[in-house]
């Protein structure tokens, strides 16, 4: 398999030609994600290039190519009927726009369907760039449920994909968010205070036991555990709100 950046045009036949002889091939959700990279500059003697810079693949112009790579942002096929997953592709960025990334997305989108792969749902995590790139794909994605419509039409497709947020990163989101705002009012102005959470956290410690919960000290100092779903989980959960 040809690995450097782009899409794996040596991947997409593989899955096409599995599909044809197994239907559960043909059905499948799109993941991408980001993750941070070393930064560096080497000399490849094989090749005879230096690598390290952003870099989208062949026949895809990165918008900085000539800044060092801090980001590795890899794309995914995961099957809906059978149990597999491929990576189809990454690009290597210093940083990347909404723009950009729809057009990535909207890459794999035409690729999978040139290779007659059938695709339902896209997921991701759900960063300011990630959800306005969603925007640009057709989502309408406003700051009420009755506005907000997590699905969109794709030329490729006689059905509509559906952009399904990453459910670990979004607790985290609502636990920070909660964390540092400290109250949320909802439409019939109720109030949603971390506060009460503290509270209850406090009132465990006095009393000496907990009631059935899994509040502790690391659920409020978390933030050298940011990335720690249990965390966020655990006080967010519904035992937490029983309690209170």
């Amino acid at each position: 398999v040809d690995c450097k950046p782009g899409f794996f045009k040596d991947v997409f036949e593989f899955l096409e030609i599995k599909s044809k002889n197994d239907p559960s091939y043909k059905d499948c959700a799109l993941m991408f994600d980001a993750m941070h990279i070393k930064e560096g500059i080497s000399y490849n003697s094989n090749i005879g290039t230096y690598e390290g810079y952003s870099n989208f693949g062949e026949n895809v112009v990165a918008f900085d190519p000539d800044s060092v790579a801090t980001e590795a942002l890899v794309f995914m096929l995961v099957g809906l009927q059978g149990h597999w997953k491929y990576p189809v592709g990454y690009v290597l960025y210093d940083r990347i726009d909404a723009t950009s990334l729809s057009c990535l997305a909207s890459k794999v989108l035409d690729l999978s369907a040139q290779y007659n792969l059938d695709i339902h749902s896209m997921t991701c995590d759900g960063t300011y760039v990630n959800v306005q790139a969603m925007r640009y794909l057709g989502c309408e994605i406003g700051n009420t449920l009755d506005s907000i419509d997590g699905s969109f039409e794709y030329e490729h497709y006689s059905h509509k994909i559906y952009y399904v947020p990453d459910v670990c990163h979004m607790l985290k989101l609502a636990r920070n968010a909660l964390c540092d705002v400290k109250i949320f009012v909802d439409n019939e102005n109720r109030s949603i205070k971390w506060d009460y959470i503290e509270f209850l956290y406090k009132i465990q410690n006095e009393e000496g036991l907990k009631f059935a919960n899994k509040l502790s000290a690391s659920h409020f100092h978390f933030q050298r555990h940011k990335m720690n779903v249990k965390l966020a989980t655990q006080t967010i959960s519904s035992s937490v709100a029983d309690a209170i």
